[in-house]
Formats: C-alpha cells, structure tokens, sequence
C-alpha cells in the first residue's frame, strides 16, 4: 500500500483532533481512499492516474467530516440508517472548515460502511470513492 502524500496525513491528523472531542461513547470510523479516486458528473465517471486520498470521519453520534486536500467539510448528519452489517450517514449540510479554499462552501454527502468488513462508500462533492476504514 502506498503512504499516504502529506495533505492526507493533516486531513487525517485534523479528523482525530475533530472526532477527539467527541463523548467517551462514540465510536468513531475513519476512512478513505487509498486505492482509487473516482469522479463522477452527469456524463459518467473518471478513475483518476495519481490523486491523493480524501478521508471522512463518522461517529456513532452523527458528527461527520470529508476531508480533501487543504481542509474538511463538517457538520452532523441529518440522518443515519442501520440495517444488517451496514449504517449510512447522510448529511445534506456539511460546512467547509477552512476560511479559503477551493471546494464549495456546503456539500451534501453520504457514506455507507460495511461495519464487518471495515470498508465504505462515499459520494461527496463529486466524488464516489470506495474506502478503508478503521474503528477507533
């Protein structure tokens, strides 16, 4: 597996410091897209050659972050379904967290993690990334 370049790393640094503050009960997946970034718009859907990895940070209270390049969009789900092995988060209002930057200021995302298999799907801003997660 590839190392992470080094905007992953802050991204993921900046989820642990995000989903630290969360209560000593949640549980908290932090995932992302080591394999493969995929974008996706009404014509069809591209696998980038060389990208480096989002992250999306979930908790079992519904904080959620996405997280690319330079900063993260925040906020609570609006809702979580759980049905089998998996629970899908959505938000239809996840503010960015950086005063600059060049994404858009809210986004909509959903995530669905198999929580047996420890991977996920987000689709996020453009995006449709197949994910790694871990449980902290």
């Amino acid at each position: 597996m590839r190392r992470p370049k080094p905007a992953v790393e802050l991204s993921i640094l900046a989820l642990s410091i995000l989903l630290g503050s969360t209560s000593a009960n949640a549980k908290q997946w932090v995932c992302s897209n080591q394999a493969a970034e995929i974008s996706c718009g009404k014509t069809g859907c591209n696998v980038a050659e060389g990208f480096t990895p989002m992250s999306v940070g979930l908790d079992t209270k519904g904080k959620m972050s996405v997280c690319a390049y330079s900063g993260c969009w925040e906020g609570k789900a609006s809702k979580i379904v759980k049905t089998g092995s998996y629970t899908t988060f959505y938000s239809n209002r996840l503010k960015w967290s950086q005063n600059e930057g060049t994404g858009p200021s809210y986004i909509d995302a959903s995530v669905t993690i198999d929580r047996r298999q420890s991977y996920a799907t987000m689709l996020a801003a453009g995006y449709a990334h197949p994910m790694t997660c871990k449980l902290n």
